[in-house]
């Protein structure tokens, strides 16, 4: 074997150094493409997590159904539902005000700020909207319910226009949103 078979020429290291280069860099324009859909996954997650709490905290008010021990038994007391939520304080319709609508505002770790928060610490907002709708004509506390629809977009110096059920966002990253119905019956 002589030398002349054994070794590689310049031209051919300049090659594949060239190449590997070549998909080095093209490996290395992936990763910020990677880490922003990373955070746009973080942030739609964190998001659905608070539409969830919102919705949770909606349906923790439902009065509960109580069936009572037979068609001679007295039935058993319900309690009264409260007229707001335990942790978002979202009011309930009721048949003085068939129409609520607000906004939450929600800092990274998705704690309720308040409204004068500054705005670098708004991560998300939440806005609902509930309407009352009555039962049939003939029983009309046979069917008491609640539809809420609710909004959660980010980042949350974002703001909407218009007005519920029509209500859109002016401007905004992303938003998720959720419509739910609670018995109150």
């Amino acid at each position: 074997m002589n030398k002349k078979d054994a070794a590689f020429s310049l031209i051919e290291v300049a090659i594949a150094i060239g190449l590997i280069a070549f998909a080095l860099v093209a490996i290395l324009g992936l990763v910020p493409v990677g880490l922003k859909s990373e955070a746009e996954s973080t942030q739609r997650l964190r998001a659905v997590q608070s539409l969830n709490m919102i919705a949770e905290d909606i349906c923790s008010v439902a009065r509960p159904y109580v069936e009572s021990a037979g068609p001679d038994a007295t039935p058993n007391p319900v309690p009264t539902p409260a007229s707001t939520t335990p942790h978002y304080r979202i009011p309930f319709p009721s048949d003085t005000q068939p129409d609520v609508a607000g906004t939450l505002y929600l800092d990274d770790q998705l704690n309720l700020l308040p409204d004068g928060a500054p705005l670098g610490d708004r991560r998300y907002v939440a806005h609902y909207h509930g309407v009352r709708q009555t039962g049939f004509s003939n029983q009309p506390d046979l069917w008491n319910t609640s539809t809420f629809q609710i909004i959660v977009a980010w980042p949350g110096i974002m703001d909407f226009e218009g007005a519920a059920p029509s209500l859109k966002l002016k401007k905004f990253q992303g938003f998720v949103e959720n419509t739910i119905t609670v018995s109150r019956l």
